[in-house]
């Protein structure tokens, strides 16, 4: 693990404004990220997760302690069930999920940032979000210790979790999706006109 001091964070985030991180840390499996929230704790610092930047706005100050950019990317399919590592990008996610015609998604076309921004927030439009798919978040705690939650355990509700309200310790790993067979066709066409209408308004 190899950590970075006094980084400037505007690259990072798609307002491409702010100031620096006091330490910076690419994460880029899960032993890299639980390495990273031990050296914080060992150090007491606080942590800040930056995964695609987007709806993050950096104070010209930047941030104190120990920022983690979670660079965790990949999805393994299972049936009906994608595991996704949370710094694959929505975009990969829906476009995986329509290349092996599974349902569920398509309605995330043009949706922004990562799995894991998407799940901190519980994502959504069109009357949808990413909690009607989800099953399992897996969760790694700062103290070091693994959680496979719920659904339920999740607390999603209208954009945001228990992540975003009362588990500011818990890092996301990776989203576990219960999708449906589908035609790619069709859902390729509801794909491009979710983006259209995201680029029209």
């Amino acid at each position: 693990m190899e950590i970075e001091k006094n980084v400037a964070l505007a690259p990072f985030t798609s307002f491409k404004v702010g100031g620096p991180a006091e330490q910076l840390v690419f994460a880029k499996d899960r032993s890299e990220l639980r390495e990273a929230l031990r050296h914080a704790a060992k150090k007491h610092l606080p942590v800040t997760i930056l995964s695609g930047g987007t709806n993050v706005l950096v104070a010209d100050e930047g941030i104190p302690g120990l920022v983690i950019a979670m660079r965790m990317r990949g999805i393994s399919r299972k049936g009906n069930v994608l595991d996704v590592l949370a710094g694959t990008s929505m975009g990969e996610l829906v476009g995986h999920t329509i290349r092996e015609g599974l349902g569920g998604l398509a309605w995330a076309g043009g949706l922004p940032g990562t799995v894991g921004g998407a799940v901190f927030g519980n994502a959504g439009t069109f009357g949808h979000d990413v909690a009607e798919s989800i099953t399992h978040v897996e969760v790694v705690h700062q103290k070091g210790g693994v959680e496979d939650m719920t659904n339920k355990a999740c607390q999603f509700n209208y954009r945001t979790s228990a992540f975003k309200e009362t588990m500011h310790d818990a890092a996301i790993v990776s989203a576990t999706f219960a999708l449906t067979p589908a035609d790619p066709e069709q859902l390729k066409e509801e794909m491009l006109a979710a983006i259209r209408w995201r680029n029209e308004h």
